[in-house]
């Protein structure tokens, strides 16, 4: 098999972060204010300095995970799965030997009926969107992981491709 996909899932916006960020921000903006009007000693302006500094730092962060994708890859029999992040930088999370896969069905499909029970870690790599919900297919891999993704068509082509009898539509 010498294919080669790539395709991105946008995931769903984390509310949590999004409003710790706009706290962050606000709590830097007032800092900076404070920092430059502290005219009441070097004690009390350094304060507000060292305030804005670490908001402004951890509203940085706090935005690398509001706007957050998936990226599936799929070369030779390994899907590898990446985190882009504000759709500027990258993390490698991990590569999936498609020969240790168990299964590959629809989340909700009764092909999975005798895997719903076990006891594995839980890995979901899918947008969260309450509307791709039919969207979702369940990996099984080598006894141990329960992958949620979001593949499209030409993904799930090339995985019934590469192990037939382990890959159900329905």
């Amino acid at each position: 098999m010498n294919d080669h996909y790539e395709f991105l899932v946008p995931v769903a916006q984390n509310k949590k972060f999004a409003v710790l960020r706009v706290l962050l921000w606000i709590v830097f903006v007032i800092g900076c204010f404070g920092a430059i009007f502290a005219a009441l000693g070097i004690a009390v302006g350094l304060i507000f300095a060292l305030v804005a500094v670490a908001s402004g730092y951890g509203a940085y962060f706090c935005g690398k995970w509001v706007d957050i994708e998936y990226e599936y890859t799929l070369v030779e029999k390994e899907l590898d799965v990446d985190v882009v992040f504000r759709k500027e930088s990258r993390k490698h999370l991990e590569t999936i030997d498609l020969l240790k896969m168990e299964i590959f069905a629809p989340e909700k499909s009764s092909a999975l009926d005798m895997y719903r029970n076990r006891d594995v870690k839980v890995v979901d790599y899918s947008s969260r969107k309450p509307e791709n919900e039919d969207k979702r297919y369940v990996l099984y891999y080598d006894g141990s992981t329960k992958y949620i993704l979001e593949p499209e068509e030409r993904l799930i082509k090339a995985f019934y491709n590469i192990a037939p009898r382990k890959v159900f539509d329905k």
